[in-house]
């Protein structure tokens, strides 16, 4: 299988092909496990210092999160590494790590699954949790514990990727927010030629009939169940869900985790016979529309 490794879909990415070949590595043991040495290397650790923590849904800036869906913690003195992301070799079977380079996060008091650090930001995805509400949020880093955050829990925090314009390569272009499609498991992205300048990646408008595939997080209960932290399988949102092109509804074949990967959800939409342009794509899931206004172009 080709694995989409780029810039962009870092936080949510994880191959299995790469667990099962790293995940029983034996782990060097470290005198900084346990005893003197430990705790000499807290009482030297500054404690970090949190500012925001966000959810991460359609990598914009929304203000809630969910049960399995991603956050990005920023602050100071998280960590002393430059940048670390999990690999492997970090994965207990096919469970996510909960700390990573001595970084730990809680979210209402239950462990994280740590997949990014460094030192002003952290990535996680959240615990299975029923709370809602607003929810305390700490990082841990060498056993120094942070000060506490609230960010608000709710039931589902649905996005579609789209890189907006604070990103390197931004998919937001003359005034439109355009989504992250490709053409199936490949590199070859949905939009007009060239559009996102400096890519490295190429572009092909989509025509009526070919299948794309669209990528989100934080679109909630699948069948058969998926505890957060687990590198998925093939499954099946639970909610009602259609996609549209404009008021044109899509054939969508798939709609569920990506299988492989840790808490990427991916849609595999067949465009229907709509006019070349711009579209907006308009997703409903269990009734309600999500509130982007994203875009894919056809010819």
């Amino acid at each position: 299988m080709v694995i989409l490794m780029n810039w962009s879909r870092r936080i949510a990415l994880f191959s299995i092909a790469a667990a099962s070949a790293l995940a029983q590595a034996p782990k060097a043991g470290s005198i900084f496990d346990s005893g003197l040495a430990g705790s000499l290397l807290a009482a030297d650790t500054p404690p970090a210092s949190i500012t925001e923590a966000r959810g991460a849904e359609g990598w914009g800036t929304s203000t809630s999160f969910s049960s399995g869906s991603w956050l990005q913690i920023k602050g100071t003195n998280f960590t002393n590494i430059a940048f670390q992301q999990w690999v492997g070799s970090d994965f207990t079977a096919n469970t996510a790590p909960t700390s990573l380079g001595g970084v730990s996060v809680f979210v209402n008091g239950k462990s994280a699954f740590v997949n990014f650090i460094s030192p002003g930001q952290v990535n996680v995805q959240a615990p299975d949790d029923p709370a809602v509400g607003p929810v305390a949020i700490t990082v841990v880093n060498n056993g120094v514990v942070s000060n506490s955050v609230f960010a608000t829990k709710v039931p589902v925090s649905p996005g579609l990727l789209a890189p907006p314009s604070t990103f390197p390569f931004s998919f937001f272009v003359n005034g439109k927010q355009y989504l992250e499609a490709t053409f199936g498991a490949q590199n070859l992205y949905v939009g007009s030629p060239n559009f996102v300048s400096n890519f490295p990646y190429p572009f092909k408008a989509a025509k009526p009939g070919d299948s794309v595939w669209l990528y989100g997080i934080g679109f909630g209960d699948v069948d058969p169940p998926l505890p957060a932290g687990q590198v998925a399988g093939a499954d099946k949102i639970k909610a009602p869900l259609t996609i549209s092109f404009d008021q044109t509804q899509a054939n969508v074949t798939y709609m569920g985790h990506y299988p492989g990967y840790v808490g990427l959800y991916l849609f595999i939409v067949t465009v229907p016979n709509v006019p070349a342009g711009d579209h907006q794509i308009i997703v409903n899931l269990n009734g309600q529309p999500l509130p982007q206004s994203v875009y894919l172009t056809t010819n």
